[in-house]
């Protein structure tokens, strides 16, 4: 499915909308007083990535550390199918929920991957976190599995 240039900016904005909101921080305003300029997030990530505040069940937080490489995994409700839809993403930081604050890992997201995952978060999807094994970098070609393709006749 191709998304018409409207709906790429809704995206877009609805990505920076999400990344605020978990930060508690609005555009234009400067809440680095008080940080030391070398723990600020932005310098961790490289150039041509950007960090993302993925919000995840606690269950999936708990074997999470900074480093870690992740496969994303989805499920497509309404399609009846689930996807790898990122492959090999960084794990900067992970946020353990507490008190009135929702669990989160930030991932270095490149800005076309950064649009998947936020068309999944909008539409509510359940994402899992596949942790990879360490050193295992190699992408694989994936599609996605439904109960039709699953339980064909062959």
């Amino acid at each position: 499915m191709r998304m018409d240039p409207r709906q790429k900016l809704f995206t877009a904005l609805l990505v920076l909308s999400a990344g605020f909101a978990g930060c508690g921080q609005h555009p234009g305003q400067n809440n680095a007083a008080g940080l030391d300029p070398e723990k600020r997030l932005s310098r961790s990530v490289p150039p041509g990535y950007r960090a993302y505040n993925l919000p995840l069940d606690p269950s999936q937080l708990v074997a999470l550390s900074p480093g870690d490489r992740i496969d994303l995994l989805v499920d497509f409700k309404r399609a009846k199918q689930v996807a790898t839809i990122l492959q090999n993403v960084l794990v900067s930081r992970v946020v353990q929920p507490s008190e009135g604050r929702v669990g989160t890992a930030t991932l270095l997201l490149n800005p076309n991957e950064l649009q998947y995952v936020a068309l999944v978060v909008r539409q509510g999807s359940r994402v899992w976190v596949l942790i990879k094994a360490s050193g295992d970098n190699e992408m694989k070609p994936m599609e996605g599995l439904g109960f039709r393709k699953l339980f064909k006749q062959q």
